[in-house]
């Protein structure tokens, strides 16, 4: 059994003209949004294997804020710059790439790449994945590389009022 754990950074500031979008910060809204997750999942006992993030800063900051308030240890947080923007598909072959010896994978990222995402690998997944929304999959698997819509569960969601 495998399960992913898909997080869409939360709310971030506006585009700036002195600075790239890779460095957009968090709002404070999106600060709130990420404390609040965190809580959330600590009170449910929420334990993970890795947790993959995008380079950008909006990602990394809810990462860690998550991270430290769920009690994930930052050991087992690793940075992916192809996870920054990438073309169709990509996000999915990271996935189907990972270590075995891991169960539980999260995935911290952007839209539309992880509404795609969730789109291609659940049934009836229609909904835009909001800012700091969390989805949970799990797959009658034994290995990352054999996930697929033919094998996976919604298990739930955790989206931001």
């Amino acid at each position: 059994m495998k399960t992913l754990y898909i997080l869409r950074h939360a709310k971030a500031s506006n585009s700036y003209s002195t600075f790239a979008d890779i460095d957009r910060p968090l709002k404070e809204t999106g600060v709130q949004e990420a404390y609040l997750l965190g809580r959330t999942l600590k009170k449910a006992n929420f334990r993970v294997g890795q947790v993959m993030v995008s380079t950008a800063a909006r990602a990394l900051h809810t990462a860690t804020i998550v991270a430290r308030t769920a009690l994930i240890p930052f050991a087992h947080i690793s940075i992916d710059h192809r996870l920054y923007l990438p073309e169709a598909g990509v996000t999915l072959t990271i996935i189907r790439q990972t270590n075995n010896n891991i169960n539980e994978l999260m995935i911290v990222g952007h839209n539309p790449d992880l509404s795609e995402l969730c789109n291609e690998l659940l049934d009836n997944f229609s909904t835009e994945l909001p800012t700091c929304g969390l989805v949970s999959i799990s797959f009658n698997a034994s290995s990352w590389s054999s996930i697929g819509k033919e094998n996976s569960h919604k298990e739930f969601t955790i989206f931001p009022q």
